[in-house]
């Protein structure tokens, strides 16, 4: 089974001067979400929780932009790897996932960090081409940087024509 993670995509971070191709950006990811939902396939929203993002604020919320249904899973994380002290791993169990492709905010930060334990626990993990982004000056160069990185630790960055649910 394969699960979608869709990491941080919350108004505080998307409402931010500078954010990276955020056209290209909203698209494939909620082109993704409707691939996943479509085959029936687990999706998982996370929302980081902190002084910036703290829960129940405007600034925490979910962005209007992005397809999340009632029914999709959501779960709340305060590190910046999401396994870290949460019950995302016993979900992922409990849906009989392997596989996971992950998408969302920040590319350098959650999006790397979950990638990274989504590895070391022994999941097939992917990156979602044009899915993940930043706000930095040199947003392009981080986004080639991290996903070489990531590619290292056995990531593969997939793009969205390429995903199979």
């Amino acid at each position: 089974m394969k699960t979608l993670l869709v990491i941080d995509i919350q108004k505080e971070l998307t409402h931010r001067a500078g954010i990276h191709k955020p056209g290209i950006f909203f698209d494939t990811v909620n082109a993704a979400i409707r691939k996943f939902r479509e085959a029936g396939n687990t999706i998982v929203f996370i929302q980081h929780n902190s002084k910036l993002l703290e829960p129940g604020t405007h600034a925490w919320e979910i962005d209007e932009r992005i397809d999340r249904n009632f029914i999709d899973k959501s779960i709340q994380k305060q590190h910046g790897n999401a396994f870290t002290a949460t019950d995302l791993r016993q979900y992922l169990s409990s849906c009989g996932t392997t596989e996971v492709l992950i998408c969302g905010m920040v590319t350098h930060q959650c999006v790397k960090a979950t990638a990274t334990g989504s590895v070391r626990l022994g999941y097939a993990t992917s990156l979602l081409k044009n899915g993940h982004t930043n706000f930095h000056e040199d947003a392009a160069g981080i986004i080639s940087r991290t996903e070489a990185a990531l590619l290292e630790l056995g990531v593969k960055t997939v793009d969205l024509q390429d995903i199979n649910c």
